[in-house]
């Protein structure tokens, strides 16, 4: 009995110090002297399940008293991400709140109730903290990278910013001014995003993410005040981690949420009307044009949309270098013969009640004919039905890859999204097994149903030689 627990003891010391292969090896001659079964040794070497780690995957969802929502998983990685996510974005907005959402993302982490801009600075340099803010078209969201052994500072840090806002005007006017001053250029990305959207939905998911100009001197401290009252409830509010223990977490977002008043704000429903097309000419020497289509509404059928759009223009390039790439990219390299300055991507948006997936080009102004018609004819080929199993089967393969190369940053933002439509996230392996169910039948039937509706075109930049709408067959 004694040389059996002295064997197993050996096992387990040269588990730590080699690979349980040659720890077998070396252990060969020990089991013929004492007996042991080699399977004994074995289960001396097997980790239990209650040694085991939590994948970095494993979802955990916890809802405090209030309706704030806790979802993390824990990679247990050295550095962590934290975001709190409220449901306060433009489409929560009305036509008298229009930009709030934007003004309150720029207000982020400057002075509040309990301290000033200037500590709150201090604060996070010295702790290695890195604090951000965003705002879309359905929430406003709050985040903080950090050291793991930060999560205590770095969730009080957000848990100032959402619940102990201040409304100065003084604030708000220099936050107006910043926006005014800075605002993105009307051919940027995002600005024509809004656009798209305001093509695509109208109202509601239709409204501008960036303050329009013209609103920003106007804005009261009583209304902003109103609008985050309004909004900044607890079943409007995600606190999302990755890299940091649920417990913790719980314990923290209690700590810091768990007075925010309870209820939650219903938005409306978003419906897709397309049929529209807006053209702003500047001097710049690029022509930039987004053309969208009906997409998903979220729920079942965003896998195939997902889908869809990496069949549309996945990376606007070929994966192997010098090569003319696959499917529409390989199209609309023939139809602008392989012009260098032609950059494609496709892009999607799911919200409830309608969705939105399209095309965004880039090109030189005076190639802009060739380039605007050849990306429309190869996406219009693939909306028709034009590609094969094997092309699914590569659409699939990128989907899946991008969503399981998730980091910890990007699994916060994933959970994030899923969880203002659920309340229990897939976590990347089980999104990418969905993504794998998709069907070729799956895809068609999103193909036509983008390839029904009506377009969208907005095309900024140099837009001489950009064809219209019509012209295009849309």
């Amino acid at each position: 009995l004694h040389t059996r627990r002295t064997t197993l003891i050996v096992a387990k010391m040269a588990l730590s110090m080699t690979s349980k292969s040659v720890t077998r090896a070396l252990l060969s001659q020990v089991r013929c002297m004492s007996g042991v079964p080699l399977t004994e040794i074995d289960q001396a070497l097997t980790p239990t399940v209650q040694n085991r780690e939590p994948s970095p995957v494993d979802v955990q969802v916890t809802t405090l008293d209030n309706g704030v929502t806790v979802a993390s998983d824990d990679g247990h990685t050295p550095f962590s991400k934290v975001s709190v996510i409220v449901k306060a974005g433009s489409a929560m907005e009305g036509k008298s709140s229009f930009g709030f959402a934007n003004v309150l993302k720029h207000m982020a982490f400057k002075q509040n109730a309990e301290t000033t801009a200037f500590k709150i600075q201090r604060d996070t340099e010295a702790a290695g903290t890195w604090l951000s803010a965003s705002n879309d078209t359905e929430t406003i969201q709050y985040s903080a990278t950090f050291l793991r052994d930060g999560a205590e500072d770095a969730v009080s840090l957000l848990g100032g910013a959402v619940t102990k806002q201040s409304f100065n005007q003084w604030d708000i006017d220099a936050t107006a001014k910043a926006i005014s001053t800075h605002s993105p250029a009307g051919d940027s990305k995002a600005a024509m995003m809004d656009l798209v959207r305001q093509g695509a939905f109208h109202s509601g998911a239709g409204n501008p993410t960036i303050c329009p100009v013209y609103r920003v001197g106007g804005i009261t401290s009583e209304a902003l005040a109103a609008y985050a009252a309004d909004n900044f409830t607890g079943g409007n509010i995600t606190v999302v981690g990755s890299g940091i223990d649920h417990d913790t977490l719980v314990a923290l977002a209690n700590e810091s949420f768990g007075g925010v008043n309870a209820g939650d704000t219903a938005g409306a429903t978003a419906k897709y009307y397309g049929g529209f097309e807006s053209r702003v000419g500047s001097s710049t020497g690029a022509a930039k044009v987004a053309v969208a289509f009906e997409g998903a509404s979220r729920g079942a059928d965003v896998p195939a949309t997902l889908v869809l759009e990496k069949l549309l223009f996945s990376t606007g390039r070929s994966s192997i270098k010098y090569g003319a790439g696959s499917g529409a990219v390989k199209a609309v390299a023939a139809a602008v013969q392989a012009d260098a300055s032609v950059e494609t991507e496709s892009f999607s948006m799911s919200t409830d009640g309608a969705g939105i997936v399209g095309v965004f080009l880039t090109c030189a102004g005076d190639a802009a004919a060739a380039a605007v018609t050849g990306t429309v004819a190869a996406a219009k080929a693939v909306l028709g039905g034009g590609f094969t199993d094997a092309d699914v089967t590569r659409a699939k393969n990128q989907v899946k890859a991008q969503y399981l190369d998730l980091d910890a940053a990007g699994r916060v933002d994933f959970y994030g999204s899923q969880l203002l439509g659920t309340k229990q996230p897939l976590s990347p392996a089980a999104f990418a097994a969905a993504i794998d169910a998709v069907s070729h039948a799956d895809v068609v039937a999103a193909a036509s149903k983008a390839n029904k509706s009506k377009a969208v075109v907005v095309s900024t930049g140099n837009i001489d030689n950009v064809p219209f709408a019509s012209d295009l067959g849309l």
